[in-house]
């Protein structure tokens, strides 16, 4: 009888050690962390630099961007907050300037929620974005805010 709980435990503790290293991923790590970063900062260079430019190019490089990083759920909101609230959820804001982009810092925030921030050259404020992110090697997708 004793020998069977000893066998179950090590088999239950083999089995919680397996599923960690199944379910582990690179986001966990603080390696994973910092390429998401760079991949979040990357966005979010292309997205303002882009919406600093001409609006209607801005709109159609837009399309693309959310094609190819948010997450089905995320475009939902983003699109919902956009049209009810009439902000870019993005920037916390309707417009971005241009000089506002070396200012752009993207920090961990645990798990897989990161803080983005930027200095309101308008308010002189910064300004700060909590985003849900997910970062493989050379792919980034946003899924909430």
């Amino acid at each position: 009888m004793k020998q069977n709980r000893i066998f179950f435990k090590l088999i239950a503790a083999l089995f919680a050690f397996s599923m960690t290293a199944v379910f582990a991923t690179p986001e966990m790590s603080a390696a994973g962390r910092t390429e998401t970063e760079k991949a979040l900062k990357d966005f979010y260079v292309e997205y303002v630099t882009s919406m600093a430019s001409d609006f209607s190019t801005f709109l159609k490089n837009r399309e693309d961007m959310k094609n190819e990083y948010f997450s089905e759920s995320f475009g939902r909101k983003y699109e919902e907050t956009v049209e009810n609230h009439g902000y870019d959820p993005l920037i916390n804001a309707q417009d971005f300037a241009r000089e506002n982009i070396p200012t752009i810092k993207v920090e961990s925030e645990g798990g897989r929620w990161y803080k983005v921030t930027y200095r309101d050259s308008y308010s002189n404020k910064p300004v700060e974005v909590h985003l849900k992110a997910k970062g493989r090697t050379g792919h980034l997708r946003l899924l909430d805010f």
